[in-house]
């Protein structure tokens, strides 16, 4: 087990999808999946934010689905770069400006501060980050990657070793 700090992460709170068709990611999770459509933005976000949103609702489970309206919001912006998907994990955590504080110290890159929001259902507090894991063509690995790279998330398991030559398979015993 490591000895990294924890960040405190209490629960995975939602997934924010973005996608080209609202109404039919309305379809396949109202329809398909039994989620229940519990939210929705209303006309002034919609027009503040340059997209629409929708929340569903199963069990524990909660996705966000945003559609572009225009140009210039996160969902446009996303889906120039990346076919329709996850493009944010919303964590809930216990200590925000502890969480904040690691990541930023592990490597990633703060896209806003912590943001203090209040309504009329409450207070809450929110913060975007990016993360250095990503890199050429989604891969994770980077451009200087390549194989190389990868076997740092390995661990060897079992070795085989043959005592007789010519084998044909190593893994027929006998």
């Amino acid at each position: 087990m490591s000895n990294v700090e924890s960040l405190r992460i209490k629960r995975l709170e939602a997934m924010h999808y973005y996608v080209h068709d609202l109404e039919r990611s309305k379809r396949f999770y109202q329809d398909q999946f039994d989620f229940a459509q519990v939210a929705e933005s209303d006309a002034a976000m919609t027009k503040a934010g340059k997209q629409k949103s929708v929340v569903f609702e199963a069990a524990d489970v909660r996705v966000l689905v945003s559609a572009p309206e225009g140009e210039g919001g996160r969902a446009a912006r996303w889906l120039k770069r990346h076919p329709d998907g996850v493009g944010s994990l919303i964590f809930e955590v216990e200590d925000i400006a502890h969480t904040f504080k690691l990541l930023d110290s592990r490597g990633g890159t703060p896209m806003s501060d912590v943001v203090t929001t209040e309504d009329e259902h409450g207070t809450f507090k929110t913060f975007s980050i990016t993360t250095p894991f990503g890199g050429y063509k989604r891969s994770g690995l980077g451009r200087e990657g390549g194989v190389e790279a990868i076997k740092e998330y390995l661990q060897t398991k079992s070795v085989w070793i043959t005592t007789k030559p010519n084998r044909a398979n190593p893994f027929v015993l006998g």
